[in-house]
């Protein structure tokens, strides 16, 4: 997850990807995950979803990945 966007908890992540970033992620993720046991949820948000997000304590919104690094 960390070659796609920016950790925002122990195992939350944050990232804006073009549909082929995406893709790619998914491909890699059921590579890794053992479909038995592991759990993984990805939760897409529209752009007036996205202006709705609240952040109460540390953090802030992430915008923009500068750099990918896709295998």
């Amino acid at each position: 997850m960390l070659d796609f966007g920016t950790r925002v908890q122990y195992s939350v992540f944050e990232a804006e990807l073009d549909q082929k970033l995406f893709e790619n992620l998914i491909r890699k993720i059921k590579n890794i995950i053992d479909e038995q046991k592991d759990s993984i949820r990805i939760y897409q948000l529209c752009a007036s979803c996205k202006k709705e997000i609240n952040i109460l304590g540390q953090g802030t919104l992430i915008e923009e990945v500068d750099v990918y690094n896709i295998f």
